[in-house]
């Protein structure tokens, strides 16, 4: 499940502190309701694409319910409509590029070497 938590800084400044953000603590779980507060069970990348100059690469905070087992992601409210995850850079080979229809919109993305 994601959870979207205003951060009240830009996605530029929210890619730069990563891990470093202000993520919240949950007290409820969103899932089961038990009250008891969620724990820190890691975090993840995502890349976000705001244009075509500007792609960030951004850090995602997972918890997890003591007492369903389940996970609650973390994200920033605000991050671009076109968040791409790593999955469709990865199937990129490097001689390749591919258009990929992202929340309605076709964009052109480009294979990198690794």
């Amino acid at each position: 499940m994601m959870y979207y938590h205003n951060f009240l800084v830009d996605v530029s400044r929210y890619a730069e502190l990563g891990k470093d953000n202000d993520f919240p603590e949950l007290d409820c779980c969103p899932m089961c309701r038990a009250r008891n507060r969620l724990q820190r069970h890691g975090f993840y990348e995502r890349n976000a694409i705001e244009t075509e100059a500007s792609t960030y690469r951004v850090t995602i905070c997972r918890l997890i319910c003591p007492d369903c087992k389940k996970t609650v992601s973390i994200r920033k409210r605000q991050i671009p409509h076109t968040y791409v995850a790593w999955l469709i850079h990865e199937k990129l080979s490097v001689s390749e590029s591919q258009e990929v229809r992202v929340h309605g919109t076709i964009r052109t993305v480009e294979a990198t070497n690794p």
